[in-house]
């Protein structure tokens, strides 16, 4: 469970979605005795951040990355650890951020791939500024950024831009890897705080 909904989230999937599905597998495959804690803190703070709420994100993390069970693999691991570089960032918590950016990339030293590469892009954009990391994506990613702000699919950027389906793809993957996220919902978040999501008429 942790590990599908945990991707379905990192891939954009509506959270009030993966709740309805977390749900009705735990109507179905009730937890078994001595599952750990931490499987459900880490899947409750992974939605918990794409909602928008990373003070209540972070205590889950917290819990899970406190579990001495050590249920997880090391991708899941550093997902957790990621999450939680990500959620410190939003809150200001820029030391403890890095840290755990660091962690991300260590457990991921044997994972070469994109999870390494995601990790290490996290660690920049941690350990860079702001500006810096705005400063990093060009003209057209900040048009797509805008775009993503307001919830347009690849298909609808490339239909608004005059670019093809294709193109869109690639400008999403470029923003992500830039700004060290990992979904649609992250880079939308960060648009509105940069100025760049469109205020409605």
């Amino acid at each position: 469970m942790l590990i599908a909904a945990t991707t379905l989230l990192r891939n954009g999937t509506d959270p009030g979605l993966v709740r309805s599905i977390v749900g009705r597998l735990d109507d179905a495959w009730p937890p078994w005795p001595g599952e750990p804690e931490s499987m459900r803190q880490h899947v409750e703070a992974a939605m918990l951040e794409v909602e928008g709420d990373p003070v209540a994100a972070l205590a889950c993390y917290r819990a899970a990355l406190a579990d001495p069970a050590g249920y997880r693999p090391a991708f899941m691991v550093a997902d957790a650890e990621q999450g939680m570089a990500r959620c410190l960032l939003l809150t200001g918590q820029l030391e403890e951020a890095r840290q755990h950016a660091e962690r991300a990339v260590g457990a991921l030293a044997r994972w070469p791939g994109w999870r390494a590469e995601q990790a290490a892009a996290l660690l920049r954009r941690v350990t860079q500024s702001p500006a810096a990391a705005e400063g990093a994506l060009t003209t057209r990613e900040r048009e797509v950024a805008t775009l993503l702000a307001e919830g347009l699919t690849n298909g609808q950027i490339a239909q608004r831009l005059y670019i093809s389906t294709k193109t869109a793809s690639v400008h999403v993957s470029n923003i992500l890897a830039k700004l060290g996220m990992s979904t649609r919902a992250e880079v939308a978040a960060w648009a509105a705080r940069e100025g760049l999501a469109r205020q409605p008429a």
